[in-house]
């Protein structure tokens, strides 16, 4: 990161400090570093801890430049288009070349990275050793992905799944290095996130992330059931160092690291709903005739939840409106899914003690689960907005 900043040793070393709370770094699609403000929804070339710009990346380096593979490996195309790695060697997979695990090559990590990587590796040094004999067996319908897994992994001790997993679908019989493992974890996520399942929903109609259903139980009368062995699913994927693909909100991550939600974690969930507690907030709110009750739709119907003892009848006044949007914060994203993310809880603390994942923050959480989001450059473009005299052959600058 150092090499692509200006400055001197001034700046050197506050790239060496975290980022503020709420800002985030990630890689553009041409591979310069940009940097992301929660809390304003909005990015910029600028670190926030140097206030200078990210340059702009050098050509990548060919296949010449960075030199062969390694002794014993091999470098393959999944079915999905990716490239992906065979170490012989050691017999197991990655996404990750292995030329540029060479710091010559691929230059110097970036100081968050540093950061995140010292905690898995804490995390993986302190894990329940699982014996060295022993595998986690598994075979699996493509046809019936979801039902043949769950009967597998609720049959299994926790001890059990920290085995080596060997994955095997019916009928095609082969090798597992962990490219089917992989791959498994892949389908898996797709299937039990599938929000026609009714365990979980998109957030929003324009938000593709996910949150647990509070009206599961409605859906699926087994669904704690079912939740509970997700719980065990997303263990073993931390467990074994594999990702699952599927994104869920902020306040998902920080209850499950026992982390209060707060206000502003409502802002890129629910837009709407923010404002209004933000209005709450920065006004007298007697004039709205508001008190501790919410309403909410299920299936068509509105139900209403007393959010303290005679609810209905306690008025919101300026003296106990911080007390409301407390209240209204927790209904929304813990109390009504608490069974649910309880079983969550339980099924991943039985593969991954809790005292371990503590020592990540949210962010840390969504990486280690789910890796890094994708950006669709076309879909980006097509669906920008442009305002204050910009359009989309405006120049811009940094």
């Amino acid at each position: 990161m150092r090499s692509n900043f200006a400055g001197g040793t001034q700046n050197g070393e506050a790239e060496d400090e975290p980022l503020p709370e709420g800002w985030d770094m990630q890689i553009a699609p041409n591979g310069r570093t940009f940097f992301i403000d929660h809390r304003t929804k909005t990015t910029t070339w600028l670190d926030p801890r140097t206030g200078i710009a990210a340059s702009r990346p050098q050509p990548g380096k060919t296949d010449d430049e960075i030199g062969a593979l390694p002794e014993g490996w091999e470098q393959r195309v999944h079915t999905d288009g990716r490239v992906f790695f065979i170490d012989h060697n050691n017999r197991r997979t990655q996404w990750e070349d292995p030329r540029f695990e060479n710091e010559s090559i691929a230059g110097p990590a970036i100081p968050y990275s540093r950061d995140y990587k010292r905690k898995v590796e804490y995390l993986h040094s302190k894990l329940p050793r699982a014996g060295s004999n022993g595998k986690c067996d598994m075979i699996v319908h493509r046809e019936t992905l979801f039902e043949d897994s769950y009967r597998h992994i609720m049959e299994k001790s926790p001890a059990e799944l920290r085995h080596k997993l060997w994955i095997e679908f019916f009928g095609e019989t082969g090798l597992d290095y962990g490219g089917v493992t992989r791959e498994w974890f892949f389908l898996l996520s797709h299937e039990i996130f599938n929000p026609y399942y009714g365990l979980f929903e998109y957030s929003a109609t324009d938000n593709y992330t996910l949150q647990i259903n509070p009206h599961s139980a409605a859906c699926n009368p087994d669904h704690l059931s079912y939740f509970y062995f997700i719980g065990k699913v997303m263990g073993m994927a931390i467990y074994h160092g594999k990702l699952l693909d599927a994104f869920f909100i902020r306040p998902f991550y920080k209850m499950m690291l026992g982390k209060k939600i707060t206000l502003f974690d409502m802002e890129s969930v629910d837009n709407a709903y923010y404002n209004s507690l933000i209005y709450i907030k920065d006004n007298d709110p007697e004039d709205l005739e508001l008190t501790f009750a919410v309403d909410d739709c299920v299936f068509g119907e509105t139900q209403t939840t007393e959010l303290v003892p005679n609810g209905r009848e306690v008025r919101v006044t300026e003296a106990n409106k911080e007390e409301y949007i407390e209240a209204v914060v927790n209904w929304r994203f813990v109390k009504r899914v608490e069974k649910q993310m309880e079983q969550i809880l339980k099924g991943l603390h039985e593969v991954v003690p809790s005292n371990l994942l503590r020592i990540f923050d949210a962010n840390e959480m969504e990486l280690l689960m789910c890796g890094l989001q994708k950006i669709d450059v076309k879909d980006w473009k097509a669906h920008t907005v442009y305002k204050g005299g910009y359009g989309p052959s405006s120049q811009v600058r940094v």
